[in-house]
């Protein structure tokens, strides 16, 4: 049976983020098979972009869900179906800095530590049940 791990996460990455965060998705993906786990994705910029990447290159199959418009109520229908698909999510955030978002209060009202900016793939990690966040730092 496949495993299916979502990576999810930042959607404004910048020059200097993109390194470590590369870095990150690296050392997650590495604890996995190709053979036995596909990446699910959610077909947006930053982080969904480049994990997909990523994992195609290390030899995944990913599976990208894409928002059908730039709306809150279309991205939390494609957050869903990937929070449904995945057996685990992975949420890679940025750390809180000035002018950020704020402390996500996703993480916060599960008792998960929150120090870092909001994210909905918090959202979705909270959603599936089973997430670990990690922190581009």
């Amino acid at each position: 049976m496949k495993n299916f791990i979502a990576l999810v996460g930042a959607s404004r990455l910048s020059s200097s983020d993109e390194p470590v965060a590369s870095a990150k998705i690296q050392q997650v993906l590495s604890q996995y098979q190709p053979s036995t786990t596909s990446v699910v994705s959610g077909g947006q910029v930053g982080i969904d972009k480049l994990s997909a990447r990523i994992a195609r290159s290390m030899g995944f199959e990913v599976v990208e869900h894409f928002a059908k418009a730039q709306c809150w109520e279309e991205y939390k229908k494609r957050n869903i179906l990937i929070a449904n698909q995945a057996t685990k999510v992975f949420v890679f955030v940025l750390p809180l800095r000035a002018g950020g978002k704020g402390s996500c209060y996703h993480c916060g009202h599960v008792g998960k530590n929150n120090n870092h900016q909001v994210s909905g793939g918090c959202w979705t990690g909270k959603f599936n049940g089973s997430y670990d966040t990690v922190v581009i730092a």
